[in-house]
């Protein structure tokens, strides 16, 4: 079944691939804060029990900030992860998802490291992070960094 979109035309089999290939966790809430999508990969195809629940009734603390202000009209909101090191550093951002007459029709949220854009950033532009002692932000990233090299709980390439 072809689906016309606002630029161009896909099959529904297509919309579901190109959904499941998205990069990190992928979640819609509608305008009555009910999870009706998340992605999971292509090869899956099963209806889990939190599909038409609130995020309020899945107890997503984030998204319940983030939906206030949303609703005043912020676009996107960030949050960081908390277990972030100076060495991958996840981001729950969520994106107010409008209709052509801009209402609102709910949320998107996705959970993605971004690190391996920062890194290919400093590598492309042969720029170099600095570590800022006077930011307190930073002394917890590097707690877990120095506990991630004692246990080696944290291996990335």
């Amino acid at each position: 079944m072809q689906i016309e979109l606002n630029a161009g035309t896909l099959s529904d089999k297509q919309i579901n691939e190109l959904l499941a290939s998205l990069k990190g966790e992928v979640f819609f809430f509608d305008r009555d804060k009910r999870l009706q999508y998340y992605k999971q990969p292509v090869d899956m195809n099963y209806h889990p029990q939190e599909l038409g629940k609130t995020f309020d009734e899945l107890h997503i603390e984030n998204a319940q900030k983030a939906w206030k202000n949303i609703q005043r009209g912020e676009k996107t909101v960030i949050f960081p992860a908390e277990n972030n090191s100076l060495h991958r550093f996840y981001v729950d951002r969520y994106e107010k998802v409008l209709d052509k007459k801009y209402n609102l029709v709910g949320m998107l949220r996705q959970i993605e490291d971004i690190f391996p854009l920062v890194d290919y950033y400093l590598d492309q532009t042969g720029q170099k992070l600095g570590d800022d002692q006077a930011n307190n932000k930073g002394k917890n990233f590097r707690k877990i960094d120095e506990l991630d090299a004692e246990t080696g709980a944290s291996e990335y390439n």
